[in-house]
């Protein structure tokens, strides 16, 4: 029982014995937390732009110009709020998960603790994952609004 836990500890300081690697998700991590750092910043930036538009939206249909109201009326200021947000969302989600995977490598690294790191890598697992789906998702968005409008210039054609 003795011999198989030790062996066991042995191969989980292998993971973290090679300095090649050690070099290599040191500076990734760095770069991660770097990008994390950068998402957090542009999603409080729209999260200010986001506060902002119901003000914004009031001062250029008060400006005056007939046109630009009309165009205006027709857009749902909660509307526009909501994806906003949602845009928020989908850059701040991804920045945690990236965020967490770097602290945790650097610290499973500067203390060789295998449980930090294998807890670094489930938050870059759980990143690509929602990054992954999120595309997929835009992509079939994206085919839709394709095949909709072949669709729409199909029937606008007959007419």
């Amino acid at each position: 029982m003795e011999n198989t836990y030790q062996n066991n500890q042995e191969d989980k300081q292998q993971y973290l014995s090679d300095n090649g690697m050690r070099n290599i998700w040191g500076e990734t991590a760095r770069w991660g937390k770097f990008v994390s750092i950068v998402g957090f910043i542009l999603s409080g930036f729209m999260l200010l732009s986001t506060l902002a538009l119901p003000s914004a939206l009031k001062t250029l249909q008060a400006a005056g110009d007939p046109q630009l109201s009309q165009e205006l009326a027709g857009v749902s200021t909660g509307f526009m709020m909501f994806f906003m947000i949602l845009s928020i969302l989908l850059i701040l989600v991804p920045s945690v998960f990236l965020w967490r995977f770097s602290t945790n490598m650097l610290m499973a690294l500067g203390t060789d603790n295998y449980d930090l790191l294998k807890s670094s890598f489930g938050n870059l697992r759980r990143m690509i994952k929602f990054v992954g789906i999120l595309t997929a998702v835009l992509v079939a968005l994206w085919v839709l609004a394709v095949v909709g409008s072949l669709i729409g210039t199909a029937i606008g054609g007959l007419f």
